[in-house]
């Protein structure tokens, strides 16, 4: 019976496994071939009644008296390229080209000039464009693009005039009759003067007129994000904002995001938890930051003064590449209110523009609880701690694979002496194997002395029989602290160790032929062969009846299919994560070797009767 449990659990985790890979290869199919959706330019249609009204006897701040089409509000990419042409002026420092078009006024795409785009030795590609990682890539609304309305995502590419570029700023104005409006732009090129991947912006407005004009919402395009290659699935697209609220369960702030699986709908399981899938989402603020992010970066707007009255939209990005392939994204706008500009008003909305890498250490830097960008999770404390760790120890040996094996020598030794004394108690259930069998002979009609007796045997032998769960168990939060870090880690992008060329990356080495080609990952593998030789060294619980039996017979199972629970679950991810885990199991191998080797002559010591009992039966 025992056998054909374990072999119809096996089976189930190797089906598993088989439509995990099956499911997230088919999702990919129907990505890649799903039609173009355009993100909606406005929302005209849609009934919020959260949003402020316009009023019909002021003149709408992008309504302006002139014959010329290009003057007459918002126009699309097409119409303005058939009137003004698109210029493009860059802003450079030593981490980022800032491309800034005047179509907008605004950024058309921000380089990240100490990152590659694909992992080639070649500062260039084939195409001849530099081989750096490149964000609002190709998108049709600049990044900061505004507009002016009550609602949401809106045209962004009005054309502004250039008024002032200098090594470290440029400015854009766009005048109607009613309304200038000035755009600002500013980054660091000297060091220590701010973060060199933040960009400082003002927007003006001044209203031209003796009477009042309604400006409605100034919403700002945060930017978009697309998937980078270790996250074809785009499962780490969101987009989110913070609204300036501390307190929480545990005390500690969080962020709200949004993950692009919201946008598409799902079926639930067995038709529950279905849901329809939608092309926006409106959160109103109070906003003091709104970000969107892929796996490794991200962009984050924080005007200077909270928008409390303000809103966050986010919105699914579907369209298509120079090579006609769907494109998919994921885009955030952050709205602040403005409502009415009083006669001839000027008004100033200053904020700070974070376009890079996800670095704990520069995010919490930046203010704002801008760290929560990260998203470590419940276990955040455990990932921050060791990714400072980790970062330390990469400094002095130059690679991030020999950085996570030092950490996790380290983690062990901490742990040492805690799991020194479970192994030791393991291995004390095996020399009380012949009284524990004698005592359930003893009493096997009688379940409540089997039960008392083998609990004082285990306490007078020092003996725990789930002491072999504590060894995995002390390990959750540093592993799930670590899994939170590692995954998201940009220092890990591309980074190589042994035959693995991206730590951040599933070490794949080929494919087979089957299910749209099986991926081969070493690491994974090797992973669970240590934790099967891991397992197969610890002692074998005892089995006393009662409730410890039961508990000895769910460890033992827990025992066996741990390694293939294991595999399957670590399969795909990391190899960075895969190989702090194989090290941990190559360590605990050692120190259960140790722990078996040692020899203990310590007698065993058999329960006793209390002599009270005895004296007051004799009595009788």
């Amino acid at each position: 019976m025992d056998k054909k449990n374990i072999f119809l659990g096996v089976s189930c985790l190797v089906a598993a496994f088989v439509y995990q890979f099956y499911s997230s290869t088919k999702a990919q199919k129907e990505q890649d071939n799903a039609a173009p959706i355009q993100v909606p330019q406005t929302i005209e249609n849609r009934n919020d009644t959260n949003l402020p009204s316009i009023a019909p006897s002021l003149p709408s701040a992008l309504e302006v008296n002139s014959n010329t089409s290009a003057d007459k509000g918002e126009i699309s990419r097409t119409e303005t390229s058939n009137l003004i042409p698109e210029e493009t002026k860059t802003l450079s420092n030593e981490f980022i080209e800032v491309v800034f078009s005047n179509w907008g006024g605004a950024i058309k795409e921000i380089r990240l000039k100490q990152y590659k785009k694909i992992n080639i030795d070649s500062d260039t590609l084939d195409d001849g464009t530099p081989n750096v990682y490149v964000i609002n890539d190709k998108n049709q609304n600049p990044a900061l693009g505004l507009t002016l309305s009550a609602k949401g995502f809106g045209k962004t590419t009005l054309p502004y005039l250039l008024i002032n570029h200098t090594t470290d700023s440029i400015s854009f104005e766009r005048k109607t009759q009613d309304l200038t409006v000035r755009r600002t732009y500013k980054i660091s090129i000297a060091e220590g003067e701010q973060d060199p991947y933040q960009i400082n912006h003002t927007t003006t407005l001044v209203n031209l007129n003796n009477n009042p004009l309604i400006a409605g919402r100034a919403n700002f395009n945060v930017g978009t994000a697309r998937p980078v290659d270790s996250d074809k699935m785009g499962q780490y697209l969101t987009a989110g904002y913070y609204d300036g609220k501390e307190e929480t369960i545990f005390g500690s702030p969080d962020a709200i995001f949004t993950s692009i699986s919201a946008f598409k709908g799902s079926s639930g399981i067995l038709g529950m938890g279905a849901s329809n899938p939608k092309d926006i989402d409106l959160q109103n603020g109070p906003i003091y930051w709104s970000s969107v992010k892929n796996q490794f970066f991200t962009s984050v707007l924080t005007p200077k003064t909270p928008a409390n009255s303000g809103s966050s939209a986010i919105a699914l990005l579907n369209e298509l590449d120079k090579d006609q392939n769907p494109k998919e994204g994921i885009a955030a706008n952050l709205a602040i209110d403005l409502s009415t500009l009083t006669a001839n008003e000027t008004k100033e909305i200053e904020m700070s523009y974070f376009v890079g890498p996800k670095e704990y250490k520069r995010l919490d830097n930046m203010g704002g609880r801008q760290d929560l960008v990260m998203q470590f999770g419940f276990f955040g404390f455990f990932a921050k701690v060791l990714l400072g760790f980790m970062k330390t120890i990469q400094a002095f040996v130059g690679n991030w694979g020999v950085a996570i094996v030092i950490m996790t020598i380290c983690i062990k030794l901490i742990f040492w002496p805690l799991t020194a004394k479970a192994s030791k108690s393991q291995k004390g259930m095996q020399k009380i194997q012949a009284p524990l069998q004698e005592i359930r002979a003893k009493h096997k009609d009688n379940p409540k002395k089997l039960q008392q007796e083998t609990v004082k045997l285990f306490k007078q032998n020092g003996v725990n029989p789930a002491a072999g769960c504590l060894p995995i168990l002390i390990q959750i939060p540093i592993f799930l602290g670590l899994f939170g870090m590692l995954r998201t880690a940009s220092e890990l992008r591309f980074a190589e160790f042994l035959w693995i060329s991206d730590l951040s990356q599933p070490d794949t080495v080929a494919e087979l032929p089957i299910f749209g080609g099986f991926p081969i990952n070493i690491m994974p593998l090797f992973m669970g062969i240590t934790m099967v030789v891991q397992m197969r060294m610890m002692p074998t619980p005892a089995a006393a009846g009662g409730v410890n039996n039961e508990m000895a017979e769910m460890q033992q199972k827990m025992f066996k299919f741990m390694p293939f629970i294991f595999l399957i679950f670590l399969y795909n991810f990391s190899s960075g994560l895969v190989v702090y885990w194989t090290v941990q199991n190559l360590l605990t191998i050692l120190q259960q070797y140790l722990t078996n080797k040692k020899h203990d002559d310590t007698p065993v010591v058999l329960p006793t009767q209390k002599k009270k009992a005895i004296k007051s039966k004799s009595k009788k």
